[in-house]
């Protein structure tokens, strides 16, 4: 009776939730609604709006005239945000660090490698472009690549990371606009 075997596996393969692969989509629901907040429309004076108790109430809405707007007052609200007219006190921007002499050329290159999208280049490739046959370095008082990046890191110009073959350079953050001359 191979048939009626057939017959009792039918009902269970019936039953059986839909196979999905692995690599097929997953479904997500769907965002809810965005805050009534975030849409912007034009309310009329009066809109009259139906209560669930079945009586409609009317809601007035009073014009809003300048004296409202523009307080008087500039002491922060009880929240702790400042009034409308409240001036907005912006500090004025930081002046950029003035690159010492002697890291003016690890500075140049350090910006050279951040402008062409490489914010971490290797220090081999750095020592090479600023050596100028070692005079660089002698200048700031080293004799080594090692040194000089070691007392430009001491100075809080550049980050150092990384090791052996690795190892990268990087300009910090307060030195990314410096003017060099």
């Amino acid at each position: 009776m191979p048939g009626d075997s057939m017959k009792v596996m039918q009902p269970h393969v019936q039953n059986c939730p839909p196979m999905r692969p692995t690599s097929a989509p997953t479904f997500l629901p769907s965002l809810p609604p965005l805050p009534a907040v975030l849409y912007t429309q034009q309310v009329p004076a009066s809109v009259t709006t139906p209560l669930p108790s079945a009586k409609p109430v009317e809601v007035v809405i009073p014009p809003v005239s300048k004296s409202h707007t523009q307080s008087q007052d500039p002491q922060p609200r009880p929240n702790g945000t400042p009034s409308p007219s409240a001036p907005i006190n912006i500090p004025p921007p930081k002046p950029a660090n003035v690159v010492p002499p002697n890291f003016k050329l690890l500075v140049q290159s350090l910006q050279t490698h951040r402008s062409n999208g490489n914010h971490r280049p290797l220090r081999s490739i750095v020592s090479l472009n600023i050596c100028n046959n070692g005079l660089t370095y002698k200048n700031a008082g080293v004799s080594k690549f090692k040194e000089y990046a070691a007392l430009a890191e001491k100075r809080g110009i550049v980050e150092l990371g990384g090791r052996e073959a690795t190892a990268w350079i990087s300009l910090k953050p307060e030195f990314h606009g410096a003017t060099v001359t």
